[in-house]
C-alpha cells in the first residue's frame, strides 16, 4: 500500500468547495514537516496530539502529519461546547494541540485546564499564546521522522449519550506505509483507487469522512471536500469535478431527493460509479428513490468507530433485501438476548460482534466492560439476522420507548414521516405520559418555513394512520430546526431531555 509521496507531486490530492486545491507534493511536504515538528517537540511514538479545526485544505496534512509521526491523533469537533473541547483535549492526554482562527475562541477553557500540552499552535497565524503553525513548520525538513509504525486516529463519540468517549485501538504492527484501517476491507470492496474522485460532504472530525478521505488519498485518488453540506452545492460539485464516488448519511440523501426537479436535472452525474451511505438506517423508500435517480450504485455499510465489525450491502442486494444493512464483511455477528442466549433467524435482540481485535474506551473501564461479553462486543444496536445471514437493524437500545410496558423502537415511525413532502426533518422520541409511562412523540421540522402548524400535524397524523396503533405519534411538536451534529447525526438524547424537562421530569 502506498503513501502520498509515491504519487506525482503536481497531481491534485484535495479540492475544497471554494475551488482551492492541494497537490500531493504540498500535502506530503507539509505532513512530513509536521511529523518532524511533533517528533522534535518530544511527543513519543504512540504519544498523542489533538486538533480542533473546521474542514479546510490544511486539515489533510495535519491528519497525515500525525500518521507519519507514529502518534495517536484526535480530531475534535469545532461544534462542541468549550467545556467538551477541554474535556477531550485533557482526556486524550494530548501533548500538542492545533487550532485555527475559527476555533481558538472555543479553546480558552482547554488552554486553562490541559496541563499535559507541550505546545499550542494555530493555523491563520499565532499570537495570544499560540505559535504560528506554518511558520514553525518552515523550520523543519520535509522528511519522515525515525519512527517504526504509523500513527492512527483516536476519535471520540459525538456525545449524544453522555460525555464523549475516546475509542482506543492499538497501533498497527504492519510495515510503515501499509494501510491498517479497520475498514480497509470495505475500501477494497468498494473499489477506491487512483482514478477515484471522492466527494466528502461531512465534517472530517467524524470517523467515516476522516477514514474514507485518508484512504482515497493513500490510493492516489482526489478528494473533493465540502466545508459544510448543502444539497444543491453537493450536486454542483459532483457535476463540476466529475465525481466518481461519494458517501452520505440518509439525511443528506433525503435533502438531495427533495431538491427541485430542475436543480436535479441540471447535474450531470454520468461519472458517478458508486456511492455508499451509513451512520443511520435509511428509509427503504429513500434508497429506492435514490437508486431510481442514480442507478443501482447506492451501497450501504454498517459499523462503528470502534471497528469491531462491518456489514456491507450492494444496491442490487438491497432491492432483494429491503431494509437490510447487509452481511458481515468484517467480523462475525450473533444476535443475543439479555441473558446471553444466541437467538435464531428473525428473532430480535442485541447485535454482538466477534473475531476482531479488542477496543477500549479511553479511561472508561466500566463503559468498556459494559459493551463486552467474553470475546464479543456491541455498539448497542438492536436487530435480527434472516435465514441468509443478512442483518436488519430495528433501532438502538438508547432510543427505546416503553409504552405501557411494551417496547417500541421509533425507527419505523421516523421512516414513515421522513419522506413526506411537508417534512424537512423529523425525530421520534419517547415522552412522559401519566397513563402509559411514555408515548411516542414526533418532533417535526417543516419542509418550508411558515407552514401552518395544526394543518401539518393533521396531515401527518393521517399519514401515520396505518401504522400499528402503539407506533403512531400521540404527541407532536413543530420546531424550526432539529438539533443535528454537522455529521448528520441527530442529537436525540438532548431532544428527549428537553421534552422531559418541559414535562417536569429531570433527565
Amino acid at each position: 500500500m502506498t503513501l502520498p509521496y509515491d504519487f506525482p507531486a503536481d497531481q491534485i490530492a484535495i479540492i475544497d468547495d471554494q475551488d482551492r486545491n492541494l497537490s500531493f507534493g504540498e500535502l506530503d511536504g507539509r505532513a512530513k514537516q509536521l511529523a518532524q515538528m511533533i517528533h522534535t517537540s518530544g511527543v513519543p511514538e504512540g504519544g498523542h496530539i489533538a486538533f480542533c479545526l473546521e474542514n479546510r485544505l490544511e486539515y489533510f496534512w495535519v491528519l497525515f502529519g500525525g500518521l507519519y509521526a507514529g502518534v495517536y491523533f484526535t480530531a475534535i469537533s469545532p461544534w462542541l461546547h468549550e467545556e467538551e473541547i477541554a474535556y477531550i483535549a485533557e482526556n486524550c492526554e494530548a501533548e500538542l494541540v492545533i487550532g485555527s482562527a475559527h476555533t481558538l475562541s472555543k479553546m480558552t477553557q482547554a488552554r486553562a485546564e490541559c496541563g499535559n500540552v507541550r505546545r499550542w499552535l494555530a493555523l491563520d497565524g499565532g499570537g495570544d499564546g499560540y505559535e504560528d503553525l506554518e511558520a514553525v513548520l518552515d523550520e523543519h525538513p520535509a522528511e519522515l521522522p525515525p519512527v517504526q509504525r504509523e500513527g492512527r486516529d483516536m476519535l471520540y463519540s459525538s456525545g449524544t449519550t453522555g460525555r464523549p468517549k475516546g475509542v482506543l485501538l492499538a497501533l498497527s504492527d504492519l510495515p510503515f506505509g501499509e494501510e491498517s484501517d479497520t475498514a480497509k476491507a470495505m475500501f477494497d470492496h468498494f473499489g477506491l483507487e487512483e482514478n477515484s474522485v471522492y466527494l466528502n460532504p461531512a465534517p472530517l472530525y467524524h470517523a467515516a469522512p476522516l477514514r474514507w478521505s485518508m484512504s482515497v488519498v493513500r490510493r492516489g485518488g482526489t478528494v473533493v471536500s465540502m466545508g459544510r453540506f448543502d444539497a444543491a452545492r453537493a450536486l454542483d460539485l459532483m457535476h463540476r469535478y466529475k465525481v466518481t464516488d461519494g458517501q452520505f448519511v440518509p439525511t443528506m440523501m433525503i435533502r438531495m431527493l427533495k431538491l427541485p426537479e430542475d436543480v436535479k436535472a441540471r447535474a450531470d452525474l454520468s461519472a458517478l460509479r458508486r456511492v455508499v451511505h451509513a451512520a443511520a438506517p435509511s428509509p427503504v423508500e429513500t434508497k429506492r428513490a435514490l437508486i431510481d435517480w442514480w442507478g443501482p450504485i447506492v451501497d450501504e455499510y454498517y459499523g462503528g468507530t470502534e471497528g469491531n465489525g462491518l456489514t456491507y450491502i450492494t444496491a442490487a442486494e438491497a432491492l432483494e433485501k429491503p431494509g437490510s444493512v447487509g452481511k458481515a464483511l468484517v467480523g462475525v455477528i450473533d444476535i443475543m438476548d439479555d441473558d446471553g442466549n444466541i437467538l435464531g433467524p428473525s428473532e430480535v435482540g442485541k447485535v454482538w460482534w466477534s473475531g476482531r481485535a479488542p477496543f477500549e474506551y479511553h479511561k472508561e473501564p466500566e463503559k468498556t466492560a459494559s459493551v463486552h461479553r467474553g470475546a464479543r462486543s456491541t455498539l448497542g444496536d438492536v436487530g435480527y439476522l434472516d435465514t441468509d445471514g443478512y442483518l436488519f437493524l430495528t433501532d438502538r437500545d438508547v432510543n427505546l420507548i416503553v409504552v405501557g410496558g411494551t417496547n417500541v423502537y421509533p425507527q419505523l415511525t421516523e421512516d414513515r414521516l421522513a419522506m413526506h413532502p411537508d417534512v424537512g426533518d423529523v425525530a421520534v422520541i419517547g415522552t412522559p405520559d401519566d397513563d402509559m409511562g411514555e408515548v411516542v412523540m414526533a418532533v417535526v421540522e417543516p419542509a418550508k418555513p411558515g407552514m401552518d402548524r395544526d394543518a401539518l400535524i393533521a396531515t401527518l397524523t393521517t399519514h401515520c394512520a396505518d401504522l400499528p396503533t402503539i407506533r403512531q405519534p400521540k404527541k407532536w411538536d413543530v420546531i424550526e430546526v432539529l438539533p443535528r451534529h454537522p455529521n448528520g447525526k441527530l442529537r436525540k438524547v438532548e431532544l428527549r431531555d428537553h421534552y422531559r424537562m418541559l414535562a417536569g421530569q429531570v433527565p
